[in-house]
């Protein structure tokens, strides 16, 4: 009998069996503390990541997007979506015609994600991170939203944008009885700015040229583009737009027929089972973009206006000085003040397509060609210059009026957006001309608390949105809105947490340190569109 043989097969089991037991060890150590995977269930951070959607097309237009369930069973959306003689009516979100109702569709699954845990100190979370965390209403439950605001930090929204100031020990609350308009109207406040990468991601479409349908009329009723020329213009029925005359020219954005607001097509399905008008706040974040071919580039001048905010707000490149301008002025003034210009630019070529953008975002405004920044510039308002700039209301005066709790709240009292885009230089041909909207952090009001009773501190002002909800972060506390503003359940709306959250921080709409799990980085496994088959293409980085 061999007995080496039987050694050697005994040696191989038990080296198979802890290499397998290290194995699974080190896969759960991995999981949990460094990558773990999890499943976006709504779409609170729609359009960046989509809970359980249906997937609609337009074939006039060539458009795909995302829209929520709108048919449930109880809390849970029904698998399929606009049955039993109750199709779903919803609108081309480029163009804003009606597409074929929606019969019989299936409800695709959430996005899958991988989340990166931080490591306290070595990797904490940056402002503007996408991070999953445990809710504070309810700790058996994950959340994931946008990271807002940071421990140390009084924080406010205003007109859709966050502010921020150091807190000081003796600022730890709010005084209540101050007619002042405190801490609003106090120095040390910047606007948070979003790094480029992030911006790019919350960027939402509002119309793009190359979408314009292929048969413009529809029941009767002729669709028009939402670029509105004049003399020397060909646009209409076209998707891409030629200027033949030689001297100055624009663009001008339909205001009128398209204001530019906060609407999400992913939240049409559900919002169309809900009475009563739409509310949506005028938004002054937008970018526009083109792709341009003139017939001499060394001469063409391209320039951006937008009218917002009580001011106009204006940037153009100057070709025949190698500069950038950037100018502002308020409404009634004729002369405008130049708040940046930056010389040297170097000249773009005539033989290409150029591709520009021109930004409003954060307080800045920005011009990009083919991918770099040629210019930027800043200008520098606390939140009650914001709020005086966009409503027209004094903080002071605010805080002085008890009925002005519902009064930021109130998208009427925002004063609407109008864009141009200014042209010298002689004939050109524009493509794929677009307007995108950032995203709007809507300022609300206390209604409805957990397991629908009535909120703690009804009918007061949500956290962060009014001089008196102001909100002031701790040492050990974050703050988190979601993506999708209309549509999510986030700090600005939190009761109470949990009693088993209570010890730990028994603040309203914040989230303390041991809560917080990690940042979501990577779509591994997007919501199937054919059965059994992922759809890989919109495997992608979260920004």
């Amino acid at each position: 009998m061999d007995m080496s043989a039987n050694h050697s097969t005994s040696t191989s089991v038990k080296e198979t069996f802890t290499s397998i037991l290290i194995a699974f060890v080190l896969a759960f150590v991995f999981r949990g503390f460094v990558i773990e995977a999890f499943v976006i269930p709504t779409g609170s951070m729609a359009p960046t990541l989509r809970g359980q959607f249906i997937r609609v097309h337009s074939d006039e237009t060539g458009a795909n997007w995302a829209a929520g369930p709108r048919d449930y069973r109880g809390m849970e959306p029904l698998r399929l979506q606009g049955a039993q003689g109750r199709s779903i009516n919803l609108r081309d979100p480029m163009t804003m015609q009606p597409v074929d109702p929606i019969v019989n569709a299936p409800l695709l699954g959430g996005d899958r994600i991988f989340v990166l845990k931080y490591l306290y100190p070595l990797y904490a979370p940056s402002r503007f991170d996408v991070v999953v965390f445990k809710n504070p209403n309810d700790p058996t439950q994950n959340y994931i939203k946008r990271l807002i605001g940071l421990p140390g930090e009084q924080l406010a929204m205003v007109d859709g944008d966050i502010f921020t100031r150091a807190a000081s020990a003796s600022e730890s609350t709010i005084d209540f009885n101050d007619t002042e308009g405190r801490p609003w109207t106090l120095d040390g406040w910047t606007i948070a700015r979003k790094s480029e990468q992030a911006q790019d991601e919350m960027w939402q479409p509002v119309f793009r040229s190359d979408y314009a349908p292929l048969n413009p009329t529809r029941d009767g009723r002729k669709w028009n583009a939402p670029w509105v020329g004049g003399a020397d213009w060909t646009i209409e029925g076209r998707q891409s737009y030629e200027f033949t005359g030689s001297g100055p020219t624009s663009l001008r954005w339909d205001s009128r027929n398209r204001p530019i607001d906060d609407y999400y097509s992913y939240n049409e399905a559900h919002e169309s089972i809900m009475g009563g008008p739409r509310v949506r706040f005028p938004v002054g974040d937008v970018r526009v973009s083109f792709g341009v071919k003139a017939a001499n580039m060394t001469t063409f001048a391209p320039g951006f206006l937008i009218k917002t905010r009580g001011h106009e707000f204006r940037a153009r490149l100057i070709p025949s000085e190698k500069s950038a301008e950037f100018a502002m002025r308020a409404d009634g003034v004729n002369e405008w003040t130049v708040i940046g210009r930056v010389d040297g630019l170097p000249p773009a070529s005539s033989d290409a397509i150029h591709n520009f953008e021109f930004i409003h975002v954060d307080q800045e405004l920005r011009i990009i060609r083919d991918g770099v920044t040629l210019a930027r510039a800043t200008y520098e308002w606390n939140p009650a210059q914001r709020l005086l700039a966009s409503t027209g209301i004094e903080v002071a005066e605010l805080v002085k009026d008890k009925n002005s709790n519902t009064l930021l709240a109130n998208p009427s009292n925002y004063r609407s957006t109008e864009v141009s885009i200014e042209f010298d230089g002689g004939a050109f041909s524009l493509y794929r001309v677009g307007l995108d909207r950032d995203i709007f952090y809507r300022p609300d009001i206390y209604r409805s608390g957990n397991e629908g009773r009535t909120h703690t501190r009804y009918d007061t002002p949500s956290a962060g949105s009014h001089p008196f909800s102001t909100l002031v972060l701790s040492d050990a506390e974050y703050f988190f809105c979601g993506d999708n503003s209309p549509a999510s359940l986030d700090g600005r709306l939190w009761d109470v947490p949990s009693p088993y959250v209570m010890p730990l921080d028994p603040k309203i709409g914040v989230v303390h340190r041991d809560m917080i799990i990690g940042r979501a980085f990577f779509v591994y496994f997007p919501a199937m569109e054919r059965k059994f088959v992922p759809n890989f293409g919109m495997m992608r980085w979260i920004r």
